[in-house]
């Protein structure tokens, strides 16, 4: 109760209410801030005018600033300073350590509660712990791992040969080389030595092997390098066809391997000129087929893809012979006037509208008299040769007749194909000129 003198003489007696006057609820904290007292009663609701309490973090935050921890309860009911401004953030632990031969990675961060993996670099193993977590005082829970280096034991024993060094222990990296017995060869992935891997093993093992190559029969050719032989690993001799032959690889050149030559080349006969289709020696009249596609119902042949188009490198919007039908009883023939030699086959494919066609196998038969059709047969299997055709509409593709044959008439006979039946081909033979 509080007593007022009114004008001298006259008292005045209010009455104030003394659960009211200046109370402060419990303070308002920020996150990770809890209100701390000697004695504090947590279930503590308010506070009278003159209460101090003070403010810490949680264990593993500290304040975010210089700011002070203690506060008083005004007779206005509120507190001072203001005890939402007194904030918290997580407490860092800073670098763990090195790792020899290692490192740690940090996917949380380093602050309080983050859990850091420790690595080892490759060949190296870890001994310890590779885990540790950053404490509330700000320190990091256990020890450095140790890295060490991964080892090998003795390096294996090779049949005809042996390795150059016989510790019983070699760290990752090590290398061991491999010598070989007299006469033998060191082959292998790395061929003179290996290696100790990251996972203890060795890398694998060269091999001691008795390379020799025979002396190569290639007809109608010379040696113009190398020796008469022994040939031994490695060993490079070179040959040239004699005169009117040509060789079929690019290059004469041998190479004695593991698994005997790298090549053997082949000298041919030079009867490999083109026989006219090209050039248009050969007319058209001489040119025909089973079938021919039209563009249109009863068409001019400007409209058609008739056999005088199959000419290699033939271009324009109609540029090869198509085949009305697709069927391997299909055929372009050709009439050479007179019986020739004939020793190989360039074959190409066409484009019609943007559609890709080619003939990707095929059979060839061949007479003299345009009736008595042979199909060429291989040497090796006596049935009809199949040979390889074209992979696209354009590259050409060449297959010789081994052995050759002679004909006046030539008939190319589809066996597989691409969406249509379409060749465009040069004949290679001897030209009379």
């Amino acid at each position: 109760m509080q007593v007022k003198n009114i004008l001298g003489s006259l008292w005045i007696f209010i009455l104030v209410p003394s659960g009211i006057r200046g109370q402060c609820t419990k303070p308002t904290t920020s996150d990770h801030a809890v209100v701390v007292d000697d004695p504090f009663d947590i279930s503590k609701e308010t506070f009278v005018a003159g209460s101090t309490v003070k403010l810490r973090c949680h264990p593993g935050y500290e304040p975010n600033s210089r700011i002070l921890d203690s506060y008083t309860c005004g007779i206005n009911g509120q507190w001072k300073p203001d005890p939402e401004k007194f904030t918290c953030h997580k407490r860092a632990c800073g670098n763990p350590g090195e790792v020899m031969n290692g490192y740690y990675e940090f996917p949380d961060g380093a602050e309080f509660g983050a859990i850091v993996r420790a690595v080892c670099k490759m060949g190296y193993y870890m001994i310890g712990e590779n885990t540790r977590t950053c404490l509330a005082d700000g320190q990091w829970d256990g020890r450095d791992p140790v890295c060490e280096v991964v080892k090998c034991g003795p390096p294996p024993m090779i049949s005809n040969g042996r390795p150059l060094n016989d510790h019983s222990e070699y760290e990752y990296g090590n290398v061991v080389q491999y010598v070989c017995s007299s006469s033998y060869t060191l082959l292998g992935d790395n061929e003179l030595a290996i290696m100790c891997l990251e996972n203890g093993t060795w890398s694998k093992e060269p091999r001691c092997v008795a390379v020799n190559c025979n002396r190569p029969a290639i007809l109608n050719a010379r040696r113009v390098e190398g020796g008469s032989g022994p040939y031994g690993y490695r060993s490079i001799i070179r040959y040239e066809c004699s005169v009117g032959y040509r060789m079929t690889s690019e290059t004469g050149r041998m190479v004695c391997l593991e698994n005997g030559w790298s090549s053997i080349p082949k000298c041919e006969d030079e009867c490999m000129s083109h026989l006219g289709m090209k050039s248009g020696i050969i007319p058209d009249e001489k040119l025909s087929a089973s079938s021919v596609y039209c563009t249109v119902w009863r068409c001019p042949s400007s409209l058609s893809w008739h056999p005088g188009l199959a000419r290699l490198d033939h271009n324009g919007l109609y540029n090869a012979w198509l085949a009305d039908n697709n069927s391997q009883l299909e055929w372009l023939q050709v009439d050479l006037g007179i019986q020739k030699q004939v020793t190989g086959i360039i074959t190409q494919g066409a484009k019609r509208l943007g559609s890709i066609y080619f003939v990707s196998a095929f059979k060839v038969a061949f007479c003299d008299d345009g009736d008595s059709w042979k199909v060429l047969k291989d040497p090796n299997t006596r049935t009809d040769k199949i040979f390889q055709g074209n992979i696209d509409n354009n590259t050409h593709k060449k297959n010789v007749f081994d052995p050759p044959f002679y004909a006046r008439f030539v008939r190319f006979l589809p066996w597989k194909w691409n969406k249509h039946i379409a060749v465009r081909m040069e004949l290679l033979g001897c030209r009379d000129d």
